[in-house]
């Protein structure tokens, strides 16, 4: 029987590959585990700013500052075996919010003086809300899911590919929800980038300028163009 306990430990022992994915530590925590409370229609959200929350919450595994990926444990069985579909699910969570924190914060964290407490509230009352409603009205869909995320999800991706996590892109980027292009075509632009750099830090690979059919997919994604394709819908 898998038990949130359960889910903590495997959470607990994928922290350290997920740092030598990215190439930067991160925490891998539950929501219940720094008693926050995710609405059951998210899987989880990156912040940078949860170190003090872990350090309160979570002392045993605090060692310094760093981002954080929250998973929501209501989102997996606790009644019966952690199987196939619930390890699918959360190799996706892991990468995409993975993706956010090489992109959000590729250097040393800003300096968050507010208390643990305080912190535990803005961030429980943000992820209170849906995903669509965290950042504003009036945003594309993609909002905050730009060229530099999705360059680092690939890369991401490739990589738990790799060490046998294998990742439903899918799951990871749903692009019909972010009004996008299929993911793959974004995977199949950066192919030779994910082979040639696996070995270096990913918020290091995104300093550097993107392929070029990598960039010209993206300002045709995000651009008026694509939404008046859209408008018109299939040719007959």
């Amino acid at each position: 029987m898998t038990t949130m306990n359960d889910l903590g430990e495997r959470l607990n022992a994928l922290e350290p590959v997920m740092a030598a994915i990215a190439g930067r530590s991160v925490y891998v925590v539950t929501a219940a585990a720094l008693g926050l409370t995710i609405g059951h229609n998210c899987g989880g959200f990156a912040c940078g700013g949860l170190s003090r929350l872990v350090q309160g919450k979570l002392p045993e595994r605090f060692t310094d500052d760093r981002a954080a990926i929250v998973l929501n444990e209501r989102q997996f069985r606790q009644e019966s075996d952690f199987d196939s579909d619930d390890e699918r699910y959360l190799n996706a969570i892991l990468a995409h919010e993975l993706a956010h924190c090489c992109d959000m914060w590729p250097g040393p964290l800003p300096v968050y003086p507010a208390s643990a407490a305080s912190i535990a509230v803005e961030v429980q009352s943000q992820v209170a809300l849906t995903p669509r409603d965290w950042h504003g009205p009036n945003l594309p869909k993609w909002f905050g899911h730009e060229e530099r995320f999705l360059r680092a999800l690939c890369h991401v991706q490739h990589r738990m590919e790799c060490i046998g996590l294998p990742v439903d892109s899918y799951l990871a980027f749903p692009d019909d929800y972010y009004d996008l292009d299929r993911f793959e075509c974004y995977v199949e632009n950066l192919r030779c980038e994910m082979a040639s750099r696996q070995g270096e830090p990913i918020s290091e690979i995104l300093k550097s300028e993107p392929p070029k059919l990598f960039t010209e997919l993206w300002q045709v994604d995000s651009g008026p163009g694509r939404a008046m394709l859209l408008a018109a819908g299939p040719s007959l």
